[in-house]
């Protein structure tokens, strides 16, 4: 959701919650009132969600199954899913591109690894497609 603006986000995502999630925003709404709500920003929006919806204990389990995900067994296409998946769970820890790339990187097996670090990529996809390039 990186390429829309601010405030399109919040509304777009907000159209999109059920259930507790949308009960939730409508009281949102009703207390700071639909004004101050049309300029909330999409950082904010998130804290407030992550402060009702995700319990500390929960997101502390996250963050540990985040920062110990490595690569085993598994091919470069599956640990790259696993880490797409596991990084839309913990946002702060994927911020911005030199984070992605920097998690993704220590996670490779040392083989993969040593290979992508001599190859200069730029971002996380350039180094998921060198990785690929290993045959794995």
């Amino acid at each position: 959701m990186r390429f829309y603006p601010e405030a399109a986000k919040v509304r777009f995502v907000s159209c999109m919650l059920r259930d507790q999630a949308r009960d939730w925003w409508e009281e949102v709404t009703r207390e700071v009132g639909s004004t101050v709500v049309a300029e909330i920003t999409w950082d904010k929006f998130v804290r407030r969600f992550d402060k009702e919806f995700s319990p500390s204990i929960q997101e502390q389990r996250l963050v540990r199954e985040f920062q110990d995900l490595q690569q085993t067994t598994e091919t470069v296409a599956e640990i790259f899913a696993k880490f797409r998946e596991t990084a839309l769970l913990v946002p702060r820890y994927t911020m911005d591109e030199e984070m992605k790339k920097t998690r993704y990187h220590y996670m490779l097996r040392d083989d993969i690894w040593e290979f992508v670090s001599f190859s200069g990529c730029k971002t996380l996809n350039e180094m998921v497609e060198k990785a690929r390039e290993t045959g794995d």
